[in-house]
Protein backbone atom coordinates (compact mmCIF):
# COMPACT_ATOMS: atom_id res chain seq x y z
CA UNK A 1 0.00 0.00 0.00
CA UNK A 2 1.39 3.43 -0.90
CA UNK A 3 0.99 6.38 1.32
CA UNK A 4 1.40 9.96 0.16
CA UNK A 5 3.26 11.83 3.56
CA UNK A 6 2.82 15.78 3.80
CA UNK A 7 4.37 16.55 6.80
CA UNK A 8 3.81 20.61 7.74
CA UNK A 9 6.76 20.81 10.14
CA UNK A 10 9.24 19.46 8.16
CA UNK A 11 12.07 21.92 8.20
CA UNK A 12 15.21 21.86 6.14
CA UNK A 13 18.41 23.69 7.28
CA UNK A 14 20.75 24.13 4.66
CA UNK A 15 24.34 24.81 6.96
CA UNK A 16 27.31 26.82 6.36
CA UNK A 17 29.89 24.32 5.70
CA UNK A 18 33.71 24.46 5.06
CA UNK A 19 35.30 21.35 3.67
CA UNK A 20 38.63 21.10 3.07
CA UNK A 21 39.70 17.43 0.68
CA UNK A 22 42.65 16.75 -1.12
CA UNK A 23 44.28 20.43 -0.60
CA UNK A 24 41.37 21.90 -1.80
CA UNK A 25 37.95 23.72 -0.06
CA UNK A 26 34.47 24.78 -0.77
CA UNK A 27 32.50 27.45 1.33
CA UNK A 28 29.01 26.51 1.87
CA UNK A 29 26.11 29.05 1.92
CA UNK A 30 24.13 29.11 4.92
CA UNK A 31 19.75 29.48 4.22
CA UNK A 32 16.80 28.02 5.80
CA UNK A 33 12.96 26.81 4.30
CA UNK A 34 10.28 24.43 4.34
CA UNK A 35 8.75 22.08 2.18
CA UNK A 36 5.21 19.92 2.90
CA UNK A 37 6.30 16.49 2.15
CA UNK A 38 8.06 13.81 4.83
CA UNK A 39 9.68 11.42 5.93
CA UNK A 40 7.78 8.16 7.39
CA UNK A 41 10.06 8.27 10.23
CA UNK A 42 13.66 9.91 11.52
CA UNK A 43 15.31 6.46 11.93
CA UNK A 44 17.17 5.73 8.88
CA UNK A 45 18.46 2.20 8.56
CA UNK A 46 19.69 2.09 4.77
CA UNK A 47 19.39 4.56 1.72
CA UNK A 48 20.43 3.64 -1.81
CA UNK A 49 19.47 5.04 -5.45
CA UNK A 50 18.44 2.85 -7.81
CA UNK A 51 19.18 3.05 -11.83
CA UNK A 52 16.33 5.28 -12.31
CA UNK A 53 17.53 7.75 -10.11
CA UNK A 54 14.77 7.26 -7.59
CA UNK A 55 16.24 7.64 -4.39
CA UNK A 56 15.06 4.72 -1.61
CA UNK A 57 14.93 5.22 2.24
CA UNK A 58 14.89 2.50 4.70
CA UNK A 59 13.39 3.30 8.49
CA UNK A 60 12.17 1.30 11.48
CA UNK A 61 8.27 2.66 10.03
CA UNK A 62 8.06 2.02 5.99
CA UNK A 63 10.07 2.16 2.74
CA UNK A 64 10.04 5.75 1.78
CA UNK A 65 10.29 6.28 -1.99
CA UNK A 66 11.68 10.34 -3.10
CA UNK A 67 11.30 11.15 -6.69
CA UNK A 68 13.05 14.53 -6.40
CA UNK A 69 10.29 16.42 -5.45
CA UNK A 70 7.84 14.25 -2.84
CA UNK A 71 7.93 11.14 -0.75
CA UNK A 72 5.89 8.15 -0.82
CA UNK A 73 6.03 5.66 1.81
CA UNK A 74 5.16 1.50 1.70
CA UNK A 75 4.39 0.18 4.59
CA UNK A 76 2.82 -3.54 5.60
CA UNK A 77 -0.89 -3.74 4.88
CA UNK A 78 -2.59 -6.97 6.62
CA UNK A 79 -5.39 -7.11 3.68
CA UNK A 80 -2.95 -7.04 1.10
CA UNK A 81 -0.65 -9.56 0.62
CA UNK A 82 1.15 -7.65 -1.86
CA UNK A 83 2.35 -5.03 0.37
CA UNK A 84 5.60 -5.05 1.79
CA UNK A 85 5.80 -7.73 4.76
CA UNK A 86 7.37 -5.25 7.30
CA UNK A 87 7.34 -1.64 8.26
CA UNK A 88 10.63 -2.34 9.92
CA UNK A 89 13.40 -2.27 6.89
CA UNK A 90 17.07 -2.86 7.30
CA UNK A 91 18.83 -3.52 4.10
CA UNK A 92 17.76 -2.04 0.19
CA UNK A 93 19.68 -3.64 -3.33
CA UNK A 94 18.86 -3.68 -6.33
CA UNK A 95 19.15 -6.51 -9.08
CA UNK A 96 19.99 -6.00 -13.20
CA UNK A 97 16.40 -6.28 -14.01
CA UNK A 98 15.73 -3.04 -11.98
CA UNK A 99 13.68 -5.10 -8.72
CA UNK A 100 14.22 -3.94 -5.49
CA UNK A 101 15.18 -6.08 -2.89
CA UNK A 102 14.10 -5.21 0.92
CA UNK A 103 15.79 -7.25 4.20
CA UNK A 104 13.09 -6.47 6.83
CA UNK A 105 12.71 -7.74 10.47
CA UNK A 106 9.56 -9.84 8.76
CA UNK A 107 10.54 -11.36 5.58
CA UNK A 108 12.61 -11.15 2.68
CA UNK A 109 10.80 -8.97 0.09
CA UNK A 110 11.18 -8.21 -3.71
CA UNK A 111 9.50 -5.38 -5.48
CA UNK A 112 8.26 -5.31 -8.83
CA UNK A 113 8.89 -1.68 -9.48
CA UNK A 114 6.50 -1.10 -12.73
CA UNK A 115 3.63 -2.32 -10.66
CA UNK A 116 4.44 -1.44 -7.22
CA UNK A 117 3.61 -5.47 -5.59
CA UNK A 118 6.23 -6.93 -3.29
CA UNK A 119 6.54 -10.66 -3.40
CA UNK A 120 7.87 -11.92 0.20
CA UNK A 121 10.03 -15.00 0.99
CA UNK A 122 8.60 -16.47 4.59
CA UNK A 123 10.91 -19.22 6.65
CA UNK A 124 8.22 -22.42 6.55
CA UNK A 125 8.69 -25.36 9.18
CA UNK A 126 8.05 -27.66 6.31
CA UNK A 127 10.21 -26.61 3.31
CA UNK A 128 13.31 -27.09 3.64
CA UNK A 129 13.87 -24.64 0.73
CA UNK A 130 12.47 -21.67 2.81
CA UNK A 131 14.36 -18.94 4.02
CA UNK A 132 16.19 -20.58 7.28
CA UNK A 133 14.59 -17.35 9.19
CA UNK A 134 12.13 -14.77 9.02
CA UNK A 135 14.91 -11.79 10.11
CA UNK A 136 16.39 -10.98 7.48
CA UNK A 137 19.34 -8.49 8.39
CA UNK A 138 21.34 -8.24 4.45
CA UNK A 139 21.11 -9.13 0.98
CA UNK A 140 22.81 -9.05 -2.69
CA UNK A 141 22.05 -9.94 -5.58
CA UNK A 142 24.98 -11.15 -7.79
CA UNK A 143 26.29 -10.86 -11.46
CA UNK A 144 24.53 -14.86 -12.23
CA UNK A 145 21.08 -13.33 -10.81
CA UNK A 146 21.36 -15.22 -7.49
CA UNK A 147 20.52 -13.76 -4.27
CA UNK A 148 22.91 -14.24 -1.40
CA UNK A 149 20.86 -13.25 2.15
CA UNK A 150 22.43 -12.99 5.36
CA UNK A 151 19.54 -13.84 8.08
CA UNK A 152 19.92 -13.77 11.81
CA UNK A 153 20.25 -17.29 12.30
CA UNK A 154 22.54 -17.97 8.94
CA UNK A 155 23.57 -17.13 5.45
CA UNK A 156 22.33 -18.78 2.09
CA UNK A 157 21.17 -18.15 -1.40
CA UNK A 158 17.80 -17.83 -3.16
CA UNK A 159 17.57 -18.66 -6.56
CA UNK A 160 14.70 -15.93 -7.76
CA UNK A 161 13.69 -17.97 -11.15
CA UNK A 162 12.20 -20.97 -8.88
CA UNK A 163 12.46 -19.64 -5.66
CA UNK A 164 14.44 -21.96 -4.01
CA UNK A 165 16.92 -21.40 -1.04
CA UNK A 166 20.11 -22.91 -0.42
CA UNK A 167 20.88 -22.70 3.08
CA UNK A 168 25.31 -22.67 3.72
CA UNK A 169 25.81 -24.51 6.76
CA UNK A 170 29.43 -23.79 8.18
CA UNK A 171 31.01 -25.37 11.53
CA UNK A 172 29.92 -21.92 13.15
CA UNK A 173 27.21 -19.50 12.69
CA UNK A 174 29.40 -15.86 12.38
CA UNK A 175 26.00 -14.03 11.35
CA UNK A 176 24.66 -14.00 14.74
CA UNK A 177 23.94 -10.01 15.62
CA UNK A 178 24.66 -8.14 19.10
CA UNK A 179 21.91 -7.26 21.29
CA UNK A 180 21.65 -3.48 19.60
CA UNK A 181 19.85 -4.09 16.36
CA UNK A 182 22.18 -3.47 12.92
CA UNK A 183 22.04 -4.21 9.35
CA UNK A 184 25.54 -5.55 8.55
CA UNK A 185 26.49 -5.72 4.95
CA UNK A 186 27.15 -8.08 2.28
CA UNK A 187 29.26 -6.99 -0.65
CA UNK A 188 30.67 -8.75 -4.20
CA UNK A 189 34.45 -7.76 -5.17
CA UNK A 190 35.94 -7.79 -8.39
CA UNK A 191 37.22 -11.54 -8.17
CA UNK A 192 33.22 -12.48 -6.85
CA UNK A 193 34.56 -13.21 -3.61
CA UNK A 194 31.34 -12.34 -0.80
CA UNK A 195 32.45 -10.28 2.48
CA UNK A 196 30.20 -10.83 4.97
CA UNK A 197 30.21 -8.23 8.27
CA UNK A 198 28.89 -9.39 11.72
CA UNK A 199 30.20 -9.01 15.18
CA UNK A 200 32.67 -11.73 14.99
CA UNK A 201 34.81 -10.23 12.15
CA UNK A 202 34.59 -10.03 8.23
CA UNK A 203 34.57 -13.23 6.44
CA UNK A 204 34.57 -14.19 2.57
CA UNK A 205 32.80 -16.36 1.15
CA UNK A 206 33.90 -18.42 -1.88
CA UNK A 207 30.87 -19.59 -3.67
CA UNK A 208 32.19 -21.68 -5.87
CA UNK A 209 33.82 -23.87 -3.16
CA UNK A 210 31.69 -22.66 -0.35
CA UNK A 211 34.34 -21.97 1.99
CA UNK A 212 34.47 -19.39 4.69
CA UNK A 213 38.09 -17.24 5.26
CA UNK A 214 37.89 -15.42 8.44
CA UNK A 215 39.59 -12.12 9.46
CA UNK A 216 39.70 -11.14 12.98
CA UNK A 217 40.73 -8.93 15.46
CA UNK A 218 44.16 -10.53 17.11
CA UNK A 219 46.15 -8.41 19.61
CA UNK A 220 49.31 -9.79 19.20
CA UNK A 221 49.06 -8.06 15.35
CA UNK A 222 49.37 -4.86 14.38
CA UNK A 223 48.18 -5.77 10.57
CA UNK A 224 45.18 -7.76 11.68
CA UNK A 225 41.78 -6.51 11.27
CA UNK A 226 41.09 -3.41 14.01
CA UNK A 227 37.99 -4.87 15.52
CA UNK A 228 36.09 -7.64 15.76
CA UNK A 229 32.69 -5.53 15.14
CA UNK A 230 32.12 -4.79 11.51
CA UNK A 231 29.54 -2.91 9.96
CA UNK A 232 30.34 -2.70 6.54
CA UNK A 233 32.72 -3.65 4.01
CA UNK A 234 33.04 -1.49 1.06
CA UNK A 235 34.94 -2.33 -2.27
CA UNK A 236 36.09 1.17 -4.00
CA UNK A 237 36.81 1.84 -7.74
CA UNK A 238 40.04 0.62 -7.29
CA UNK A 239 39.32 -2.47 -6.03
CA UNK A 240 40.63 -2.46 -2.74
CA UNK A 241 39.02 -3.15 0.37
CA UNK A 242 37.64 -1.09 3.42
CA UNK A 243 36.03 -1.80 6.09
CA UNK A 244 34.31 0.18 9.05
CA UNK A 245 34.88 -1.31 12.17
CA UNK A 246 33.06 -0.06 15.95
CA UNK A 247 37.34 1.11 16.31
CA UNK A 248 38.69 2.41 13.06
CA UNK A 249 38.62 2.03 9.51
CA UNK A 250 40.47 -0.82 8.18
CA UNK A 251 42.34 -1.28 4.09
CA UNK A 252 42.93 -4.96 2.93
CA UNK A 253 45.81 -5.72 1.71
CA UNK A 254 44.85 -8.73 -0.61
CA UNK A 255 48.40 -10.05 -1.48
CA UNK A 256 49.53 -10.02 2.04
CA UNK A 257 46.02 -10.48 3.49
CA UNK A 258 46.46 -8.12 6.23
CA UNK A 259 44.92 -4.60 6.69
CA UNK A 260 45.92 -1.73 7.55
CA UNK A 261 44.27 0.21 10.42
CA UNK A 262 43.22 4.46 10.71
CA UNK A 263 41.55 6.41 13.34
CA UNK A 264 40.49 9.95 14.21
CA UNK A 265 41.68 9.52 17.46
CA UNK A 266 44.65 7.25 18.20
CA UNK A 267 45.17 7.83 21.40
CA UNK A 268 41.48 7.12 22.54
CA UNK A 269 40.60 4.20 20.51
CA UNK A 270 37.27 3.80 22.16
CA UNK A 271 35.75 7.10 21.00
CA UNK A 272 32.57 7.55 19.04
CA UNK A 273 35.15 9.45 16.49
CA UNK A 274 36.62 6.47 15.63
CA UNK A 275 33.13 3.94 15.54
CA UNK A 276 32.48 3.87 11.82
CA UNK A 277 28.88 2.72 10.02
CA UNK A 278 29.28 3.16 7.04
CA UNK A 279 31.72 3.88 3.65
CA UNK A 280 30.91 6.19 0.31
CA UNK A 281 33.26 6.53 -2.28
CA UNK A 282 32.06 9.37 -4.44
CA UNK A 283 32.60 10.47 -7.78
CA UNK A 284 35.26 12.26 -7.27
CA UNK A 285 37.04 9.47 -5.39
CA UNK A 286 36.98 11.10 -1.74
CA UNK A 287 36.05 8.35 1.01
CA UNK A 288 33.52 10.00 2.89
CA UNK A 289 32.89 7.92 6.71
CA UNK A 290 29.50 7.52 8.83
CA UNK A 291 30.74 7.45 12.19
CA UNK A 292 28.70 7.30 15.87
CA UNK A 293 30.07 11.14 15.95
CA UNK A 294 28.98 12.60 12.78
CA UNK A 295 30.29 13.01 9.28
CA UNK A 296 33.97 12.19 8.46
CA UNK A 297 36.32 11.96 5.07
CA UNK A 298 39.32 10.22 4.57
CA UNK A 299 42.49 11.78 2.67
CA UNK A 300 44.14 9.00 1.02
CA UNK A 301 47.25 10.74 0.07
CA UNK A 302 48.05 11.68 3.79
CA UNK A 303 45.85 8.67 5.33
CA UNK A 304 44.29 11.12 7.93
CA UNK A 305 40.70 10.95 9.00
CA UNK A 306 38.96 14.72 8.94
CA UNK A 307 35.90 15.95 10.47
CA UNK A 308 33.80 18.16 8.25
CA UNK A 309 34.11 21.39 9.26
CA UNK A 310 31.29 24.32 9.97
CA UNK A 311 30.19 27.00 11.56
CA UNK A 312 27.32 27.09 13.71
CA UNK A 313 24.62 25.12 15.87
CA UNK A 314 23.35 23.34 13.39
CA UNK A 315 26.85 21.78 11.92
CA UNK A 316 27.83 21.45 15.60
CA UNK A 317 24.57 19.40 15.82
CA UNK A 318 24.57 17.22 13.06
CA UNK A 319 28.39 16.29 14.08
CA UNK A 320 26.90 14.60 16.76
CA UNK A 321 24.55 12.65 15.33
CA UNK A 322 25.26 8.97 14.58
CA UNK A 323 25.22 8.32 11.05
CA UNK A 324 23.43 5.02 9.48
CA UNK A 325 24.14 5.20 5.89
CA UNK A 326 25.61 7.13 3.20
CA UNK A 327 24.82 6.75 -0.95
CA UNK A 328 25.46 8.90 -4.04
CA UNK A 329 22.83 10.64 -5.45
CA UNK A 330 23.27 12.43 -8.86
CA UNK A 331 27.15 13.49 -9.53
CA UNK A 332 26.89 16.06 -6.61
CA UNK A 333 24.63 14.52 -4.22
CA UNK A 334 25.43 12.65 -1.55
CA UNK A 335 22.48 11.44 0.99
CA UNK A 336 23.23 10.23 4.57
CA UNK A 337 21.02 8.73 6.83
CA UNK A 338 21.25 9.98 10.86
CA UNK A 339 18.64 8.75 13.68
CA UNK A 340 17.44 12.51 13.30
CA UNK A 341 16.23 12.05 9.60
CA UNK A 342 18.09 12.51 6.10
CA UNK A 343 20.70 14.85 5.19
CA UNK A 344 20.91 15.76 1.44
CA UNK A 345 24.75 17.34 0.82
CA UNK A 346 24.81 18.95 -2.76
CA UNK A 347 28.47 19.83 -3.24
CA UNK A 348 27.37 21.80 -6.78
CA UNK A 349 25.03 23.79 -5.37
CA UNK A 350 26.50 24.13 -2.06
CA UNK A 351 23.98 23.71 0.15
CA UNK A 352 22.96 20.78 3.05
CA UNK A 353 19.37 20.14 3.32
CA UNK A 354 17.68 18.13 6.52
CA UNK A 355 15.02 16.39 6.23
CA UNK A 356 13.55 15.60 9.66
CA UNK A 357 10.39 15.63 11.74
CA UNK A 358 11.69 17.59 14.35
CA UNK A 359 9.86 20.78 14.33
CA UNK A 360 6.13 22.52 13.47
CA UNK A 361 6.07 26.12 12.79
CA UNK A 362 6.68 27.21 16.33
CA UNK A 363 6.23 24.08 17.71
CA UNK A 364 8.76 21.71 18.64
CA UNK A 365 8.26 18.47 19.81
CA UNK A 366 9.86 17.00 22.97
CA UNK A 367 11.97 13.59 21.44
CA UNK A 368 13.68 13.61 18.38
CA UNK A 369 14.52 9.75 18.68
CA UNK A 370 10.91 9.02 16.99
CA UNK A 371 9.27 5.00 17.23
CA UNK A 372 5.70 5.83 15.76
CA UNK A 373 3.92 8.41 14.07
CA UNK A 374 -0.01 8.18 14.23
CA UNK A 375 -2.10 11.58 12.58
CA UNK A 376 -5.62 10.17 13.25
CA UNK A 377 -9.44 11.26 11.51
CA UNK A 378 -9.47 14.29 13.52
CA UNK A 379 -6.58 15.67 12.32
CA UNK A 380 -4.20 15.29 15.35
CA UNK A 381 -0.52 14.45 14.97
CA UNK A 382 0.47 11.50 17.44
CA UNK A 383 4.59 11.17 17.79
CA UNK A 384 5.47 8.66 19.81
CA UNK A 385 9.98 8.28 20.93
CA UNK A 386 11.49 6.13 22.69
CA UNK A 387 12.65 8.01 25.62
CA UNK A 388 10.64 11.18 25.65
CA UNK A 389 6.76 9.67 25.67
CA UNK A 390 3.72 11.18 23.47
CA UNK A 391 3.68 14.15 21.56
CA UNK A 392 -0.13 15.14 19.88
CA UNK A 393 -0.10 18.11 18.24
CA UNK A 394 -3.26 20.04 17.19
CA UNK A 395 -2.21 22.02 14.08
CA UNK A 396 -5.38 23.63 13.16
CA UNK A 397 -4.99 25.19 16.99
CA UNK A 398 -1.42 25.30 16.93
CA UNK A 399 -0.93 23.15 20.24
CA UNK A 400 0.83 20.31 21.82
CA UNK A 401 0.20 18.48 24.14
CA UNK A 402 3.33 15.80 26.05
CA UNK A 403 2.34 13.11 27.84
CA UNK A 404 5.12 11.20 30.00
CA UNK A 405 6.05 10.22 33.44
CA UNK A 406 7.28 13.30 34.52
CA UNK A 407 3.83 15.17 33.64
CA UNK A 408 1.61 15.61 36.52
CA UNK A 409 -1.31 16.36 33.87
CA UNK A 410 -1.03 14.55 31.37
CA UNK A 411 0.67 11.20 33.00
CA UNK A 412 2.14 8.48 31.10
CA UNK A 413 3.24 4.97 32.75
CA UNK A 414 6.06 5.10 30.67
CA UNK A 415 8.51 7.34 28.70
CA UNK A 416 8.93 4.79 25.97
CA UNK A 417 6.95 4.22 23.07
CA UNK A 418 6.61 1.54 20.37
CA UNK A 419 3.57 1.51 18.34
CA UNK A 420 0.27 3.90 17.53
CA UNK A 421 -2.98 2.52 16.12
CA UNK A 422 -6.26 4.07 15.48
CA UNK A 423 -9.10 1.28 14.52
CA UNK A 424 -12.70 1.35 13.20
CA UNK A 425 -13.92 2.73 16.19
CA UNK A 426 -11.25 5.59 16.14
CA UNK A 427 -9.87 4.21 19.55
CA UNK A 428 -6.72 4.88 19.97
CA UNK A 429 -4.14 1.99 20.87
CA UNK A 430 -0.56 2.63 22.14
CA UNK A 431 2.14 0.40 22.84
CA UNK A 432 4.02 1.76 25.95
CA UNK A 433 7.15 -0.64 27.63
CA UNK A 434 5.62 -3.48 27.76
CA UNK A 435 1.78 -2.73 28.03
CA UNK A 436 -0.77 -2.37 25.55
CA UNK A 437 -3.59 1.14 26.48
CA UNK A 438 -6.06 2.88 24.61
CA UNK A 439 -6.96 6.25 25.09
CA UNK A 440 -9.59 7.55 27.14
CA UNK A 441 -9.89 11.18 25.34
CA UNK A 442 -12.68 12.45 28.14
CA UNK A 443 -10.17 11.91 30.72
CA UNK A 444 -6.97 12.33 28.68
CA UNK A 445 -5.49 9.20 30.07
CA UNK A 446 -4.15 5.66 29.14
CA UNK A 447 -6.05 2.67 30.09
CA UNK A 448 -4.69 -0.20 30.26
CA UNK A 449 -6.48 -2.68 27.34
CA UNK A 450 -4.29 -5.81 29.17
CA UNK A 451 -1.86 -8.22 31.25
CA UNK A 452 1.68 -7.09 31.31
CA UNK A 453 3.50 -8.78 28.89
CA UNK A 454 7.26 -9.51 27.51
CA UNK A 455 8.44 -8.70 24.42
CA UNK A 456 7.09 -5.51 23.90
CA UNK A 457 4.18 -4.69 21.43
CA UNK A 458 5.42 -3.24 18.46
CA UNK A 459 2.51 -3.86 16.17
CA UNK A 460 -1.27 -4.50 16.29
CA UNK A 461 -3.23 -6.42 13.83
CA UNK A 462 -7.23 -5.84 13.43
CA UNK A 463 -8.90 -8.16 11.15
CA UNK A 464 -11.64 -7.60 9.41
CA UNK A 465 -14.32 -9.19 11.82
Amino acid sequence: MKIRIAISYLIIWMLLLTISSYGQRADYNAANYQIEQGLSQNTINCILQDSRGIIWIGTQDGLNKYDGSSFFVYRHNPLDEQSISSNHIADLCEDANGNLWISTLYGLNKMNIKKEKFTSFFYRPDDPYSIESNDIRSCLPDRNGTVWVKTKNGFGSLDPINNKYIRHEIAFNPFTNSSEYSNFSIIEDHQNYLWVASKDGVFRFDKQSESILTFQHNDQNRSSLSHNQVWQTYQTKDSILWIATEQGLNRFDAKKKQFDSFYFDIKELDSPDNFYTCILEDDEGILWLGSASGLKYFNRKTNQIKRLRGQGELIERLQKERITSLTQGSSSLIWIGTWQGVVKFDKKERKINLYNTNETGDMTITGRDISALLLDRNGLLWIGSRSHGLDIIDRKKGTIINYSMDNKQYPLPSNTVFFLYQDSKDRIWVSIAKNLFIYNPKKHKFELAGEKIAPEYTEIFVDNR
